[in-house]
């Protein structure tokens, strides 16, 4: 046959052509489309976005658009529909991070629908994956029935230390007789020094100092326990003053730290920081130093902080 001869062969190349570029063509277009559905979903018009990618040709095998579809359903509102294609993703994830998206926003739906258990089923397995978003389990009015399930409590806790450890931890609490607002006074004659702001920082990983004297001078001081679960401080003067303070150590009574440090002149100074729990409205603080290797010491300032009520 003279078509098979190859006489018509330029007649296949442009068929093959034809089918090379329809297919360009749709690739193209089904791109366009799912763009187009993405821009939507993160402009939260999900209504448009779910109608769009309910035509996606590859919907039923794709794990992150399949999410993306529940997600708009589980915005408008259409719980059962949300919870289909959820489930679908969550079967196709392959990727942990989605998987244990979808597993949150299942427990999300199902708390909505006041199904507990099946909230808790998968609120616990998005926690045994790795979810750690507590400020949405404080938050998202999703969770709002769930929250009231006493069974829920346990779950809370268990993210939350893990999120927080410091919180609760006893080591890291052992400073925080000195959190508060303070009116600071010299010890000696109860002269007005200046007022001081000890608050928690990094989530109770730290105990931060923001000082100001009535002089102008201002200072700050980051509080932490090391990798030695020893305490330390780190202070930073206005004046560009920096000092540490190590290997500190509390008894009940008295958070105490020594130091080291060289003056201007090369002069070696070894010394001990003092807070004192007077009480619970009442911490003095205290600083020595000894120029002789701790043979005799030399007060270098001494303050009470009086709880400003």
């Amino acid at each position: 046959s003279p078509f098979y001869n190859g006489e018509d062969s330029s007649l296949i190349k442009k068929m093959r052509n034809l089918y090379f570029l329809a297919a360009v063509f749709c690739f193209l277009q089904t791109v366009a489309q799912q763009k187009l559905a993405d821009s939507l979903f993160f402009g939260k018009k999900y209504e448009k976005a779910k109608q769009l990618y309910l035509k996606e040709p590859d919907l039923e095998t794709n794990a992150l658009t399949l999410n993306r579809l529940g997600f708009c359903f589980h915005k408008t509102k259409k719980l059962d529909e949300a919870i289909v294609y959820y489930i679908k993703s969550e079967k196709l994830a392959q990727n942990q991070a989605l998987a244990v998206t979808v597993q949150a926003r299942l427990a999300k739906v199902y708390s909505m629908q006041r199904q507990d258990q099946k909230s808790l089923e998968y609120l616990r397995k998005a926690v045994s994956n790795g979810y750690v978003n507590v400020s949405e389990l404080n938050s998202d009015p999703d969770f709002s029935n769930l929250r009231k399930v006493k069974s829920y409590e346990h779950i809370y806790d268990s993210l939350y230390n893990i999120t927080y450890p410091c919180k609760k931890d006893p080591k890291r609490r052992e400073f925080d007789f000195w959190l508060g607002a303070w009116n600071v006074f010299t010890t000696q004659g109860d002269q007005t020094a200046g007022e001081s702001n000890i608050d928690y920082a990094s989530e109770g990983c730290m105990i931060l100092e923001n000082y100001k004297s009535f002089g102008g001078y201002t200072g700050k001081s980051m509080n932490y326990v090391n990798e030695k679960n020893e305490w330390e401080q780190t202070w930073m003067g206005s004046d560009g003053t920096v000092a540490k303070f190590d290997h500190g150590k509390y008894d009940g009574k008295e958070m105490l730290f020594t130091f080291e440090k060289t003056d201007k002149n090369g002069n070696k100074k070894t010394g001990k920081f003092h807070f004192y729990k007077i009480g619970d409205n009442v911490v003095r603080q205290m600083q020595e130093s000894s120029a002789d290797n701790g043979v005799t010491h030399t007060v270098d300032y001494d303050l009470t902080y009086k709880r400003k009520k």
